[in-house]
């Protein structure tokens, strides 16, 4: 509306949802799995605005949402999810399926730890603390996986596992939870599988490129991210390459990596990306969307093309002939036009043929007719060899 205009969007498969600047929030799609915030639809065409009880005359401040469920900051702290309850939205397993109204996740709602990013993909949800935690919503319960990593920029996830039920036996998944994040415009990559301690590996490139990320997207296949230049580089998933280190480890040091582990990646320059803003790619990390500045963006001034002033110059070279010459053009016996040699046999196949055979520093001009020659218009003909414009 002209008093509340959007701010934010996100788009699942079947749903959007849309955030005004007043904290209000509007969804529209299908509503199979109960997730568009409007009890007993069965689909919603157009966006209609959510009314919530629990979270009446507050403010949601950043949505997030997968498939099956949506997430919810609220005041920019607490956490709320709905959706279908398959053990990822932090609740404790019931007897309801499906929670169709925002419910607020208990743990993060204390003064002391609140939420501050939030992503989601199909089948997990990833939040970031303001203690430099991060946890995800599985099996009915929140778990931090990485601690105590501050000045986090950009959280990336992939994978996770719903619980099989009747409703997601085709759709259940069982691939390995990866997390990505930015760090001091680096990239560290939290895989479950092999990950311990709750430590993360540092991604290096097989490249050996020095690149400063800004932004990353990922998919099953791929991580996508985006550099301070502007530029979109992807890193393949299906292997990945596991490098140890070895060195002593000092069992009491307190650092959250693990120092003999690192992750290597092979990155690949997207073509034609350029000044890139914004990237979301879909669930497989094959297909990409970008937003790219103009061109133009930022300019503080334009760059111009200044009118040439070419045959002006040589106009006054031919008239300050007199201080640099190599020849004088003679006619009527008596009239002479210092000029310049280089310039006559360029232009002229006449002067050409007279002044390439043998060295002279005066040439007589003589008219076939043996009449006079009219200086006016000898210096007219002067003029346009050397600025290929005439008066007439």
């Amino acid at each position: 509306t002209e008093q509340d205009r959007c701010i934010d969007i996100a788009i699942t498969r079947d749903c959007s949802y849309f955030l005004t600047e007043k904290g209000c929030l509007w969804s529209c799609g299908l509503n199979n799995y109960h997730q568009l915030g409007h009890p007993g639809l069965v689909k919603l065409l157009v966006p209609t605005k959510m009314q919530f009880r629990q979270i009446k005359d507050r403010k949601i401040t950043h949505i997030a949402c997968g498939r099956f469920h949506v997430a919810l900051i609220v005041d920019d702290s607490q956490l709320f999810t709905f959706g279908l309850n398959a053990g990822h939205l932090g609740h404790p397993k019931g007897n309801d399926l499906y929670i169709q109204q925002p419910l607020l996740v208990t743990k993060f709602n204390s003064q002391s730890e609140h939420v501050q990013k939030l992503v989601c993909n199909d089948h997990a949800i990833i939040c970031y603390t303001n203690k430099g935690d991060i946890y995800v919503l599985n099996d009915y319960k929140y778990r931090k996986i990485v601690k105590h990593v501050l000045n986090v920029t950009e959280i990336a996830v992939v994978g996770g596992k719903l619980e099989s039920n009747s409703v997601l036996d085709e759709e259940n998944i069982d691939d390995d939870l990866k997390v990505f994040y930015v760090q001091s415009k680096k990239l560290y990559l939290y895989h479950e599988r092999e990950s311990t301690n709750n430590r993360a590996k540092l991604c290096l490139w097989t490249t050996r490129q020095r690149l400063t990320i800004e932004q990353i997207v990922a998919g099953t296949n791929a991580v996508i991210f985006s550099t301070n230049t502007g530029q979109v580089y992807t890193a393949s998933l299906d292997k990945l390459l596991n490098v140890t280190k070895k060195i002593e480890h000092d069992s009491s040091s307190n650092s959250i990596y693990d120092e003999r582990a690192y992750q290597y990646l092979t990155p690949s320059p997207i073509p034609l990306l350029h000044r890139c803003r914004s990237l979301t790619t879909d669930r497989t990390g094959r297909s990409l969307a970008a937003l790219q500045y103009h061109p133009t963006t930022h300019l503080l001034a334009y760059p111009r093309q200044p009118e040439s002033n070419f045959h002006e110059n040589l106009h006054d070279l031919l008239n300050e002939a007199e201080h640099m010459h190599d020849i004088i053009l003679e006619i009527n016996n008596n009239q002479t036009f210092p000029a310049h040699k280089y310039i006559l046999c360029m232009r002229s196949s006449y002067f050409r043929q007279l002044l390439s055979k043998k060295q002279i520093d005066k040439l007589t001009i003589i008219n076939d007719t043996n009449k006079s020659i009219d200086p006016e218009m000898f210096q007219l003909i002067l003029e346009y060899i050397y600025t290929d414009k005439c008066p007439w």
